[in-house]
């Protein structure tokens, strides 16, 4: 049986069975009262090309207040790169249910690997006990981004992304430092 040419002189046209795959991209980000912390590595990602169909937020009682203005501006970054995000928010019973956070993180993370998605988590915010957490869950679980913020100075505390030099702050995936 002869081979069909698939390819033309002007450009060639691949089978459909060599078409890359576009695997989804979903973003979990432990939530604060401080919205730069969750924002602008969010933000300095889609710069980088990591731009979130899913994003999945975790809030706790003390920040609750601050989650629908979290979620509002992350769906505003994101629809800057033409995509709708879906967020998902979940939240654990108290600010130290180190098990019950560990968990939500894990399944965010199993949830969206079951999706076939590329995963990152953010363990930029929160107290130190949840980024040990994000990032310790986010090892175990073999997630292919684990991103920190780094702002060299004390300088630049407190701005926006877009009032960030450039030289002044780095997105740190620390799956391609480690």
């Amino acid at each position: 049986m002869p081979v069909e040419n698939v390819y033309t002189a002007e450009r060639p046209i691949r089978p459909s069975s060599e078409l890359k795959f576009i695997m989804e991209k979903a973003w979990i980000s432990v939530g604060s009262t401080t919205t730069g912390s969750v924002i602008d590595p969010l933000t300095a990602a889609c710069e980088e090309g990591f731009v979130p169909d899913t994003v999945y937020l975790l809030g706790n009682p003390s920040i609750d207040h601050k989650m629908g203005e979290l979620a509002d501006m992350t769906s505003e970054v994101i629809e800057v790169y033409d995509e709708e995000p879906e967020i998902k928010l979940r939240e654990t019973e108290t600010e130290t249910s180190f098990d019950e956070l560990y968990l939500t993180i894990r399944d965010c993370i199993e949830e969206a690997q079951e999706q076939d998605s590329e995963v990152a988590v953010n363990f930029t915010p929160g107290r130190k006990f949840m980024t040990a957490i994000a990032f310790q869950t986010g090892m175990k679980c073999d997630v292919e981004h684990l991103y920190y913020f780094h702002i060299h100075s004390s300088d630049n505390y407190g701005k926006s992304y877009p009032e960030i030099p450039r030289t002044a702050a780095d997105l740190i995936d620390f799956r391609e430092e480690m």
